[in-house]
């Protein structure tokens, strides 16, 4: 199986925003390329709301700048990301397969259109490609996270697989921290603290109910991708560090529990 997954985010001052997904997914003779939107207004007494098609579009990218326009969904995009370094790891590579993350504006300026109207924020925007038969890799939790604000931004990751959790985490440099404190109210690395104010729950839930509802009863679809449970977080982060200095912005972070792993 070859599967590579773009992502892209972006949150207005005010707190509405929007997380776009474009996929790209190859197995036994078939190929699919769904696309997905899940966005939110300001008012966190609103649900999100999330649209898809399976017949999606890829994002055009280059150096500095992501253009994602996708008709089905009704959605248009710009990142422009000024200066911050392509970022690649390598997550895990065995006899079972590869994948490999990469982001591409992890402090973008993004606008963003949808429903007739135009939103101005910062986001986020990575790519994920994986190889070998993703049901076989060894992961049982997966925790992602990135914070963006006007002058800093941080990403996370952390793969817990039995006896074992890989993470990483990179801020303001090419060489990721290893040893890393996450969890759903903190993160902390070195002398750097991030606390995350109560969230927003944006999508809760095992992804047969959720992301890949509409294909659940599929005999040629995976079974398995109907059976993970997914939570996923919109909170406003506060930034310290050894210089005393703080900085406040927007986080969107996730936790991904894998079955009978």
């Amino acid at each position: 199986m070859r599967l590579t997954k773009f992502y892209l985010d972006m949150v207005t001052p005010e707190g509405a925003g929007a997380i776009g997904y474009a996929m790209r997914a190859s197995w036994g003779g078939l190929t699919l390329q769904p696309s997905a939107l899940l966005s939110w207004s300001a008012d966190a007494a609103e649900p999100p709301v999330q649209t898809q098609t399976w017949r999606g579009a890829f994002p055009v990218h280059g150096e500095g700048r992501i253009d994602w326009h996708d008709a089905r969904l009704a959605t248009s995009g710009q990142w422009v990301d000024a200066g911050s370094p392509w970022r690649e790891q390598c997550l895990w590579e065995d006899e079972r397969g590869r994948v490999v993350w990469q982001t591409l504006a992890p402090a973008a300026t993004v606008a963003w259109q949808h429903g007739g109207s135009t939103f101005q924020g910062r986001g986020y925007a990575e790519v994920l490609r994986i190889e070998g038969a993703l049901w076989r890799l060894p992961i049982r939790t997966l925790r992602w996270g990135r914070f963006v604000s006007a002058t800093r931004n941080v990403t996370w990751i952390a793969w817990e697989c039995a006896g074992e959790t890989r993470s990483w985490l990179w801020h303001g440099d090419d060489v990721p921290e290893r040893t890393v404190s996450i969890d759903t109210k903190a993160v902390a690395w070195g002398a750097h603290r991030l606390e995350l104010q109560p969230c927003r729950t944006l999508r809760d839930g095992m992804t047969g109910k959720t992301v890949v509802a509409p294909l659940r009863g599929k005999r040629w679809f995976p079974r398995w991708t109907h059976e993970l449970h997914e939570t996923k977080w919109l909170a406003r982060g506060q930034l310290s560090g050894p210089d005393q200095l703080q900085d406040e912005g927007w986080v969107i972070h996730e936790v991904v529990h894998f079955p009978n792993r």
